[in-house]
């Protein structure tokens, strides 16, 4: 996005950009937003026409102001998370936003072991998730073959 950003967005006085800092003192960060937008706009398009949309991310650690304490870090979509944040407003737009973490993992001689993954729906204070549809918080995930996710998003489970 920013690359086409920098080749469609001019910067002050019409002059082309070459960085997000070339935009002036947090402008650039509000264009990146708003091109992320345009991308949400086409993926509407698309669920009008009945296709279903499934976006893949990395996670990353963010800092997340805490008003009631000390600050804290979060793991969310590897998107923009200041001001305004391109990560909250993808994670808004989804229907499902899907956590794959462990469940449980014993440590033994400083090594992890008996690792279990879970695919979590609901989030926590240090991981975003969610389901519009999906009422079960962590659904099993025990290999490559496991579809079980696949079936609760879109039907057949025996739920």
């Amino acid at each position: 996005a920013a690359a086409w950003m920098f080749k469609n967005v001019p910067g002050p006085q019409s002059k082309p950009v070459v960085n997000i800092e070339g935009y002036g003192y947090n402008k650039g960060y509000k264009h990146l937003w708003d091109t992320m937008q345009l991308i949400l706009q086409d993926l509407d398009a698309l669920i009008r026409q009945g296709k279903n949309v499934i976006l893949i991310a990395q996670s990353k650690a963010n800092k997340v102001a805490n008003a009631e304490g000390e600050d804290f870090l979060c793991d969310m979509p590897s998107l923009y998370a200041g001001s305004p944040s391109i990560s909250a407003s993808y994670v808004e737009w989804c229907d499902h936003v899907l956590a794959i973490r462990y469940n449980s993992m014993r440590v033994k001689e400083k090594k992890a072991s008996d690792a279990d993954r879970a695919i979590f729906t609901y989030p926590a204070p240090y991981f975003k998730a969610k389901s519009r549809t999906v009422k079960e918080p962590i659904v099993s995930f025990s290999g490559e073959t496991d579809d079980s996710i696949w079936r609760f998003v879109f039907g057949g489970h025996d739920a």
